[in-house]
This record gives C-alpha cells, structure tokens and sequence, in this order.
C-alpha cells in the first residue's frame, strides 16, 4: 500500500514539474492538450502598442491529436488573434504558433478572452488578460473671470482660457451677487468622458477672483418731483465710482 502511494505521488509530482509556465491545467490537460500563451503586462491609458505573442497547443501524450476548433471568445474587439495555420499536432510536440496582440488606443479597463481549443469530443482553455490602468491626474489650467458692475450676477461674469479641451468651468453658483471690489468664488470643473474614464480623479473646484466695479455715471442727476426752499436732497451714490452733479 505504502509502495503505491509513492508511486501515484511521483506520478503528481512528475505532472506538475513537467507543465510549462503560464500554462492552465484541466483533467484533459495533464494527459493531452496545454495552451501556451505568456501574459501581457499591465498598460497604462495612452500606451504603447505591446508586440504581438505567439500562441502554441502542444500535445503531451504519446499519439496524434488532430484539433477540431480553434476559438476566440470574450473581449474579441481588444485582441488581434490569428490561430495556429496547422490543426494538427505529432504527440509529445507543439503546433504551428498563432499569435496574439492587444490592439492600440484601449480605454482603461480589464479585457478579457478565452482560447478555446477543441479536440476528440473535448476541449481545453486559455485565459487571455490584458489590463489598462488609468493615467495620472492631468494638470488643469483654471480660465480667468471677466469683470462686472456690481449687482450682476456671478454667472455674467465669462471664464475664459483654462484647459478647456479636459472638460468644462462654470460657476458653483452662478446665481450669487458678488460684493463690490475684488473677491474669489467657486469655479466648478466638469471632466469630459475621456478624462473621467481613462484619468485619475481631477480637483472639481477651485476659487477665482472676480471683479464687481461700482457703476460710473455719464451724466448728471436730475431729482423729479417738488422741492423746496430749505428742503435736503440726497442721492444713492454709494455704488458709483465718483459723485454726480446733482440739479
């Protein structure tokens, strides 16, 4: 008993020295079929184009095995794939290699593709993964705020300039009347969809100074109505940049 417990222990051990790395491992695997692909790199949004892999089915048992099918199932669309020209595989060889690539231009993600190889009523699997981290957090150019009279509002003031190709500025709340003189409010930045989706998170919102000018009169003040002898006058001329003449 002793003796046949090492015997099926040797035979394990034989099996798992003898399977390639990166190689998956079935029931069918460890005595027919092994798909061999080596894993891509993680990439970073914005990368390089990675070089095309081959892919190889080797047969490891003693006689030939002649492969039914070849698929490609999953995130197809992320993957140039070609499989091997030849279906037929000599035992104790490999095939003719296929190739595999990740195409260019990816959003971040994880895609994923499954090879499947079919044989003799079975068939076995690869996993394919290649995965896109997103970019570091671009630098955002804030717009400048154009002056305005006091009494109008925060939203009549324009922002230009800034990184307007990232996204959109706008006022947190357009709606406020600034104080007079030069004071800062909230400016809102709205990343566009690439950069919400492919970028780590940008800062939303950042204060801008704005200019609220006091009015400037043209002309004088007329005072309608009646007036009399000894009577004071007064006028608002708090919000203008120098007294009037008032008749």
């Amino acid at each position: 008993m002793k003796k046949q417990m090492k015997k099926i222990a040797a035979f394990v051990l034989a099996l798992a020295v003898a399977l390639p790395a990166g190689a998956v491992r079935t029931m069918a695997e460890e005595e027919d079929v092994v798909i061999h692909v080596p894993e891509f790199a993680p990439a970073v949004y914005g990368y390089e184009q990675p070089d095309a892999v081959e892919m190889r089915i080797e047969n490891t048992r003693d006689t030939n095995i002649t492969v039914s099918d070849v698929r490609f199932e999953g995130d197809t669309s992320a993957f140039y794939f070609q499989e091997p020209s030849s279906k037929f595989l000599p035992y104790r060889a490999q095939s003719t290699p296929g190739t595999i690539q990740p195409v260019a231009g990816l959003g971040a993600g994880t895609y994923t593709a499954t090879i499947i190889v079919a044989y003799e009523e079975t068939s076995v699997s690869k996993e394919i993964i290649f995965t896109v981290n997103k970019a570091p957090t671009p630098e955002i150019v804030w717009p400048e705020a154009s002056d305005i009279i006091y009494t109008q509002k925060l939203a009549d003031s324009v922002l230009s300039g800034g990184s307007t190709e990232l996204g959109s500025f706008a006022w947190t709340d357009g709606e406020m009347i600034p104080a007079a003189g030069k004071n800062s409010y909230s400016v809102t930045f709205t990343p566009n969809a690439e950069i919400s989706a492919n970028y780590e998170p940008v800062p939303t919102v950042r204060k801008i100074s704005v200019t609220a000018d006091k009015a400037a009169l043209g002309g004088p003040v007329t005072i309608m109505g009646d007036a009399y002898a000894g009577q004071p006058l007064t006028a608002e001329t708090s919000l203008l940049t120098s007294e009037p003449e008032i008749s």
